[in-house]
């Protein structure tokens, strides 16, 4: 039966059908070309809230058999075949997705997505992955949609281990969009303990990528490092791994420690490249000055294409993001006083000009515009005009 068909016999809406598909209350359902098909024999199922019925678990709950279950490596004879380790559709939603997004097909992550449906523990467990597929197609609308939702979340009152997941898949458009102004506090201080076992190696890749958006290249490595004796690479390949690698990667090559850097770009190349696992290169290749195309042509010159091709592909849609996200943080990092004085400076307004307005002397503005340079992470008024100014113009263009 369609789902259609099903909620016709049954007296609940197409939508209900798709929920109950999503959340493997429907046995022997599957999800065929966008549209979930139903056994033709399947009985309605029972509602839970009624006497006699299993009383439904906790979002928290749920989250924790969720986490259990799909934060586990992926084989290495065939990364794929965790999908048939899963003993429901729900459960391999966030494999799908996150095998998508690491081969490129940022679209597809998209639809599975949009294919969940109301269920808020599989949106939250994914939305971190969806949020980096957004970024590189320019879905900017998606990234609002879902921290809109994630917002929802953390007002509603749940345990701290939701609402630390919640926050721990915002810091992924925050980090990796390098606005490391927003991240959170407890990201930056490095302290998990809200986390789930599992997902404190997700958390430890994000605290990477805003040590490197810092420039605390030490210290990135030291928590790459750590965070890669946490991962079980004897079962199979983790996607944290390849990340975190080319993390170690990234932080060895800033230290001007290339020969180190490039055994560790390559072991990283050598886990993910057999499964078609290219977009951790792609967006991390403007951190190797050459090192990472020179060891594609060298060792892996079917690659060379697929992964230039893609950061040339979303590199403009990631300078995008980056922009609309830094631009919209803006009031939350900065007083009002502070916004204008850092508006008046992006359109290069004299120093001297800036005081008259606010009755304050020369000196004054520009240790307030230091500040700013300082809160924004931008050097100079080029950097703070390409932030404000041309975010404001896009902002503009698309209304």
């Amino acid at each position: 039966m369609t789902a259609g068909e099903a909620g016709a016999r049954w007296g609940v809406s197409r939508r209900r059908i798709a929920e109950l598909c999503a959340k493997s209350r429907i046995p022997g359902a599957i999800l065929a070309g966008g549209a979930w098909l139903i056994p033709e024999g399947a009985a309605k199922p029972a509602d839970p809230r009624k006497a006699g019925g299993t009383p439904r678990p906790t979002l928290a709950e749920d989250l924790a058999v969720i986490n259990e279950r799909t934060l586990l490596p992926m084989p290495h004879a065939n990364a794929d075949s965790i999908l048939d380790e899963m003993e429901s559709e729900r459960l391999r939603f966030p494999y799908r997705i996150e095998i998508a997004y690491l081969r490129g097909e940022f679209e597809k992550a998209i639809r599975l997505y949009r294919d969940i449906g109301e269920d808020d523990a599989i949106k939250l467990r994914v939305s971190g992955t969806v949020i980096a597929a957004a970024a590189c197609t320019g879905e900017f609308a998606l990234f609002t949609e879902i921290d809109a939702f994630i917002g929802r979340i953390l007002a509603s009152g749940f345990e701290e281990e939701v609402c630390a997941l919640a926050e721990l898949a915002r810091n992924v458009a925050y980090a990796s969009a390098s606005v490391p102004g927003m991240v959170s506090e407890w990201l930056r201080r490095g302290d998990f303990d809200a986390l789930p076992l599992r997902a404190k190696i997700i958390g430890a890749q994000l605290r990477a990528s805003y040590l490197h958006a810092v420039g605390r290249y030490e210290a990135m490595h030291e928590v790459a490092r750590a965070a890669l004796s946490m991962c079980d690479t004897r079962r199979g390949v983790a996607n944290n791994e390849i990340f975190l690698r080319v993390a170690c990667a990234s932080a060895l090559y800033a230290l001007d420690r290339r020969g180190e850097a490039e055994r560790e770009l390559d072991r990283a190349l050598r886990i993910a490249l057999p499964h078609g696992f290219f977009t951790p290169f792609a967006e991390s290749i403007v951190s190797f000055g050459g090192l990472l195309e020179r060891l594609l042509l060298r060792d892996n010159p079917s690659w060379y294409e697929p992964i230039v091709g893609q950061i040339t592909r979303t590199g403009n849609q990631w300078i995008a993001f980056h922009n609309r996200i830094a631009q919209a943080s803006i009031p939350s990092m900065m007083s009002i006083r502070e916004s204008e004085i850092a508006l008046l400076a992006a359109r290069r307004v004299p120093y001297k000009d800036i005081a008259e307005r606010y009755g304050t002397t020369a000196g004054s503005i520009r240790n307030a515009i230091q500040a700013i340079y300082g809160k924004l992470y931008v050097n100079n008024r080029e950097e703070l005009a390409r932030l404000i100014l041309y975010t404001r113009s896009v902002a503009t263009d698309g209304m």
